[in-house]
């Protein structure tokens, strides 16, 4: 679907893409408590983990691009994302500080993925790397909705009504 406003009409609701950053101490600290406990939840489900992860202003509305990519060498799928002007600026802020840290990708308040902020990443273009499958890169299709939230939230004003899923755009 290439429309927005058909996949707008077909979903019936504006996302909320968000990227909310976590410290390496405070998710290691919590996976170990976690393992400690016994506890059999996904960390991507538990309230307190995703508590963990703080708003950083960056969001759907500074991306300009998200595209599904594949590493040239061992040919795995890769989420490439490129921002904005002002996107640019945060992104390059928030990687410089926070290298080791998680980087926290929310749509609408649920966590879908946590990559590692790995280095510095000052020219607004980053790959999101990991055991993706073709099927299903970052867990939900994250590019796709990705591409699909960027899209939405900054050409139209969020409108209430049911989602089809949790965490869909």
């Amino acid at each position: 679907m290439t429309d927005t406003k058909q996949a707008e009409e077909a979903i019936g609701a504006t996302p909320s893409l968000e990227f909310r950053l976590a410290s390496s101490t405070e998710v290691l600290a919590f996976e170990k408590s976690v393992a400690a406990s016994g506890a059999t939840t996904s960390l991507e489900t538990n309230p307190a983990f995703t508590a963990l992860f703080k708003s950083t202003g960056l969001n759907g509305a500074t991306i300009s691009r998200a595209s599904l990519r594949f590493d040239s060498t061992t040919n795995q799928p890769q989420v490439g994302l490129a921002f904005t002007p002002t996107g640019v600026d945060l992104f390059d802020q928030i990687t410089k500080n926070n290298i080791h840290s998680y980087l926290g990708i929310f749509l609408d308040g649920v966590l879908i993925e946590f990559p590692t902020i790995n280095t510095e990443i000052p020219n607004g273009q980053a790959v999101i790397t990991g055991g993706f499958t073709r099927k299903a890169p970052a867990r939900s299709s994250v590019t796709s909705t990705m591409v699909l939230c960027r899209s939405r939230s900054r050409s139209s004003p969020s409108r209430p009504s049911a989602r089809p899923w949790p965490g869909s755009c």
